[in-house]
């Protein structure tokens, strides 16, 4: 799932460096806590996050009440493809003009293509640990990239479809 409304995320700024603490904003939190009391009836054997504060918070509100360690992998930390603290209008106006999206990058930054490559190594990890249920806490391209992985969408049409802050999709391994 991705995590709840962020404070970046109601002005439209980017943020893929872990070390700047961008919280969940009040909407944000109620968000978390519907998408928690739909999900209330669902055991997790895991739960897994990014190193990001937003995410780590959606990961607590959604495991209140529970007994289970949430866990932090680097492999689900948001997208970096560049221009920190920008409006996220700069990103998508550069992206617009390449050839292919999925592997267009600024030097020394992830295209689309890199961020699903992690994601699916962080996969078959996590299928080799044989749990049940997973939930998993990250971000818009994070799961992007899964849908891919499970072959809901293709490349192109995952990364172009937009992932509302709270939604899940349901994945069997």
């Amino acid at each position: 799932m991705r995590h709840g409304e962020s404070e970046y995320n109601v002005v439209s700024r980017i943020n893929f460096d872990s070390r700047k603490e961008i919280h969940l904003t009040l909407r944000g939190k109620d968000q978390v806590e519907k998408t928690a009391g739909e999900l209330s009836d669902v055991r997790f054997d895991a739960v897994y996050t990014s190193q990001f504060v937003r995410a780590q918070e959606s990961a607590v509100i959604m495991t209140k009440g529970r007994r289970i360690k949430i866990k932090v992998d680097r492999r689900l930390n948001e997208f970096k493809f560049g221009f920190e603290g920008e409006n996220v209008e700069v990103y998508y106006k550069l992206r617009a003009e390449a050839e292919e999206i999925v592997k267009f990058k600024i030097k020394d930054f992830e295209s689309f293509l890199d961020v699903k490559r992690r994601v699916s190594e962080f996969l078959q990890e996590l299928k080799k640990q044989k749990y049940g249920r997973v939930l998993i806490v990250a971000h818009e391209a994070v799961v992007q990239a899964a849908r891919t992985i499970f072959n809901e969408l293709g490349d192109e049409d995952a990364f172009t479809t937009s992932i509302k802050n709270c939604q899940y999709f349901m994945f069997d391994m």
